[in-house]
């Protein structure tokens, strides 16, 4: 049987090929989506972090300026400990241990936070067994934990929008 091919015969230098045409392809996707001027991109997200620090009102405020008609922008909603990680590591790295704001406010006085402002269900959370003494979330940059407190304190804060595409 010699000089007969096995069944599944596997060209290196194809399967070379494909591996770099799809990192081509997903590098033209995400470049075709674009993010505001101060934004940094993430997993088809826009990020802002803020260089000042300010109430929770206000940074809710600064957020809904960057909105756009048809794409909102909000103090940021987390969905996933990989976006939460993603913050926490920017965040860190620009205000070292620092408190910032998250976009969530509790519906009622000694409730529980179950949505975001930007409207989708809080599904994934860091939420540590907290003093229920506020009512807006903020992020622990010296334990990665999210907790609750005063609306009236002045914090750093992240606004998230959604990546349009250029065209």
């Amino acid at each position: 049987m010699t000089g007969v091919s096995p069944p599944f015969h596997f060209d290196l230098h194809l399967i070379r090929l494909s591996i770099f045409l799809i990192s081509l392809s997903t590098e033209l996707t995400n470049s075709e989506l674009r993010c505001h001027e101060q934004f940094i991109y993430f997993q088809n997200n826009c990020y802002y972090f803020s260089s000042q620090r300010l109430r929770f009102s206000a940074a809710k405020s600064v957020c809904n300026n960057y909105s756009d008609v048809s794409n909102p922008c909000h103090l940021t909603s987390i969905h996933s400990d990989c976006e939460n990680k993603f913050v926490y590591q920017r965040a860190t790295q620009l205000w070292g241990t620092a408190t910032y704001w998250l976009g969530a406010l509790k519906t009622t006085t000694g409730g529980n936070f179950s949505s975001w402002l930007d409207g989708s269900q809080m599904n994934f959370t860091q939420l540590k067994a907290y003093n229920k003494h506020g009512a807006c979330l903020q992020q622990w940059t010296k334990e990665n934990e999210w907790d609750d407190t005063f609306c009236s304190l002045k914090k750093y804060y992240v606004c998230k929008q959604t990546a349009l595409c250029k065209y």
